[in-house]
């Protein structure tokens, strides 16, 4: 199966987590976390001395690091799993469908900023 194919499935499917498990007891714990990440990788972009920057964030996944971000800047997202993405990003950002254990899809110099956020452990 290809990456592109797994991420695919499975992110399309409902999970359901056994609440008494030490996998649940941890995902309740770091959860916090994850948001905290996000506030602080933005509040540092935002205070560039930088106007209207051209951003790509690969992996974009459920695009909630957008929120935290200035929104007079170009936001990019790049993600493997197309299902993960809402109509609300796909509409409001430029979000790309994209693989990247293959070619990357946009030229080099195209962007200010490129974010990677939890992402190395899903490439192939």
């Amino acid at each position: 199966m290809k990456s592109k194919e797994f991420y695919n499935e499975y992110y399309s499917k409902e999970r359901q987590y056994n609440q008494h498990t030490v996998e649940w007891f941890l995902y309740k714990i770091l959860k916090k976390y994850e948001i905290s990440r996000y506030e602080i990788i933005a509040s540092y972009i935002n205070n560039l001395d930088f106007r209207e920057k051209k951003i790509l964030d690969l992996w974009c996944g459920e695009w909630r690091f957008f929120w935290y971000l200035n929104q007079k800047n170009n936001l990019y997202g790049l993600d493997i799993a197309w299902v993960r993405l809402s109509k609300i990003a796909k509409d409001k950002y430029t979000i790309i469908e994209g693989d990247l254990d293959k070619t990357f899809p946009f030229d080099n110099n195209s962007f200010d900023i490129v974010t990677s956020m939890s992402v190395l452990e899903h490439v192939f």
